[in-house]
């Protein structure tokens, strides 16, 4: 059997479509939970409705408590032996899973569409590839939610869950532990997902809770430390950490934050503020890192300022070469 597990939290707009896309899987070996993580919307009277007309729907009802919490009750409540995660308002593609040919996996990757474009989950040959979550990190290989399965049995095994209290990167996190300990991952062509853009995605919310992904990624160090993986701890160490702090922080300046804020953030922060210092000093980390980790601990307004320009640039030619495209149609 498998078990979907769905979090839901104010996705009644997308919700039936990714409900629809689920009944019409060909086998009945399966079970979806919906994790109603406290929702205000409609989702709760959606969900119940799913579950009323359909027996292999279940709904839980809790308060909002974050999409981690959310997907650990479902494993917790999950009866199948394969577990599938999936987002609300994305869409479920494959009727007809077959994952008895690879029964004896652990976990097993598919194809996804990421808005139009189909999404492999390996950029080069698996024989090319002897550590996946390396590969994963490198961006050789791709994962999200809705392109994988895992066994139950193996994620029990491992105790292998989501961080709590982390509402972003928990799943790369999620799926860089699981490669890490999966003694066999299987990778098939199959389009398993319609991962959609969402406008309203937590995911494009732009606080300093962005920075959970820095705060993750050292515990990631942590747990990861006693494993023979030593290419993924040193990447992690080497330039990971560093990138989830510059990131988050030029995406935060750019739409909007105080550079005076993000300054007493990251100064009220010790162990950001002690990986800005490395940074800047190592030789190996490219100037795309190492430069505007001395601006965000020297002078943030700088970057900002230089952020806004550059904005301001790729606007300007967005806008002369949407002007030069109507100018050549009306030729």
């Amino acid at each position: 059997m498998i078990s979907i597990i769905i979090p839901v939290y104010n996705k009644a707009r997308y919700l039936d479509q990714c409900l629809s896309s689920l009944s019409k899987i060909k086998t009945d070996d399966w079970e979806c939970l919906l994790i109603d993580d406290g929702s205000t919307d409609d989702s709760p009277v959606i969900c119940d409705h799913w579950a009323e007309t359909d027996c292999r729907f279940r709904v839980i009802h809790q308060q909002n408590a974050g999409v981690s919490i959310a997907r650990n009750l479902g494993i917790n409540l999950a009866r199948g032996g394969w577990i599938y995660f999936l987002d609300a308002d994305d869409c479920c593609i494959n009727p007809s899973f077959n994952l008895e040919k690879n029964c004896d996996a652990h976990a097993i990757f598919g194809t996804f569409l990421d808005g139009k474009s189909l999404v492999s989950p390996l950029r080069k040959n698996i024989f090319s590839i002897d550590n996946f979550a390396f590969a994963y990190l490198r961006g050789d290989l791709r994962g999200r939610i809705g392109s994988f399965f895992v066994k139950r049995a193996f994620l029990n095994e491992n105790n292998l869950l989501f961080a709590p209290g982390c509402r972003y990167g928990e799943d790369l996190s999620f799926i860089l532990r699981l490669l890490v300990y999966s003694r066999k991952t299987v990778f098939e062509d199959n389009v398993f997902c319609h991962y959609k853009q969402n406008p309203t995605s937590v995911s494009r919310d732009f606080t300093l809770a962005k920075f959970d992904v820095f705060f993750e990624r050292l515990h990631l160090i942590d747990d990861l430390s006693d494993s023979d993986n030593y290419p993924v701890v040193d990447y992690l160490k080497a330039f990971s950490l560093i990138q989830a702090i510059v990131d988050p922080a030029r995406d935060l300046l750019r739409n909007g934050m105080s550079s005076i804020l993000l300054k007493r953030f990251l100064m009220d922060n010790k162990d950001i503020l002690f990986e800005l210092r490395c940074a800047y000093k190592r030789k190996s980390l490219s100037i795309k890192y190492r430069i505007p980790a001395w601006l965000l601990l020297h002078c943030p307004i700088v970057y900002k300022c230089f952020l806004v320009l550059q904005n301001a640039w790729y606007e300007s030619r967005a806008f002369l070469g949407k002007t030069k495209r109507l100018l050549l149609c009306r030729e």
